[in-house]
């Protein structure tokens, strides 16, 4: 059973950035499972990498369209993207300094985020981008 799974109440209707939500949330749960199932260092350590690598590209994507298609709570959102890419530069370090325990509060933190970020945040662009003639 998967850690956490795709729902509708998700989509922000930008196919793009659904797709590209699915695919950070499948990472978030074959980091889950690795971690459930003890793999290795390097595994998890790969994974952690893989997957903050990914985000950053997909918050940079978001952004982009954010920019050209003058939504107004930009700022505020890239406030946002940028404390998430902080906290998980933190994260990252501590699993890279073989620090394993804060393994189940960077799954807790990346699922919340997850349900609160898109559901609260991202939801609110979801017009300016679909009313934009840039994409």
């Amino acid at each position: 059973m998967a850690f956490f799974s795709w729902d509708t109440k998700y989509s922000v209707n930008v196919p793009d950035l659904d797709k590209e939500h699915k695919i950070l949330l499948e990472m978030l749960n074959e980091l889950h499972d690795a971690m459930k199932q003890g793999k290795g260092k390097e595994n998890i350590e790969r994974l952690v990498n893989n997957s903050a690598s990914y985000a950053k590209s997909h918050l940079s994507h978001e952004e982009r369209l954010m920019e050209q298609c003058g939504y107004p709570g930009f700022q505020e959102h890239k406030k946002q993207h940028e404390f998430f890419v902080q906290k998980v530069n933190e994260f990252k370090n501590d699993v890279n300094q073989n620090n394993y325990k804060l393994s189940s509060e960077l799954l807790k933190f990346l699922k919340d985020w997850f349900v609160n970020h898109i559901t609260m945040v991202d939801s609110k662009y979801s017009t300016s981008i679909n009313n934009c003639k840039v994409k």
